[in-house]
């Protein structure tokens, strides 16, 4: 998807893989969430959930590259804030990778503020036949 492809998370993904993920979610709100198009073409969309503890959370803001700079997630969001309201859902809540400058500028522009941060260590391993098992070390395991 290209609007997530600058993200240094980003995975590419089959249709069939983001279907199940997102748009088969139990909490998955169509009420909630929104379209924008620019003739014919998806300029960007919201894909929000209702939560069943009375929140909704946004699950996926995407806006087309072609389309950023022109207020659209700005609008996208504060269209879900608004639909939320409405719903009688009392926070609106999401995910955003720290390491995401133009999303997190975004949600502090809409008021949004920092909940709960969490970070995620990663490292590639690769087995090679050698190790602490072959110093003679027991690992448990």
């Amino acid at each position: 998807m290209a609007s997530f492809a600058g993200n240094a998370d980003f995975q590419p993904s089959s249709f069939e893989s983001f279907e199940h993920e997102h748009l088969q979610s139990a909490h998955l709100d169509p009420e909630l969430s929104r379209v924008a198009r620019r003739g014919e073409a998806i300029a960007g969309f919201t894909l929000c959930r209702r939560n069943p503890e009375g929140y909704g959370y946004v699950d996926l803001l995407a806006v087309d590259p072609g389309e950023r700079g022109r207020g659209l997630g700005t609008s996208l969001l504060l269209t879900a804030f608004e639909a939320f309201a409405r719903a009688g859902l009392r926070d609106a809540c999401l995910d955003v990778a720290s390491d995401n400058p133009r999303g997190l500028r975004l949600y502090n522009r809409a008021g949004m503020s920092e909940r709960l941060r969490a970070d995620v260590y990663e490292k590639p391993v690769q087995y090679a036949g050698t190790g602490d098992r072959a110093r003679g070390l027991a690992v448990g395991g």
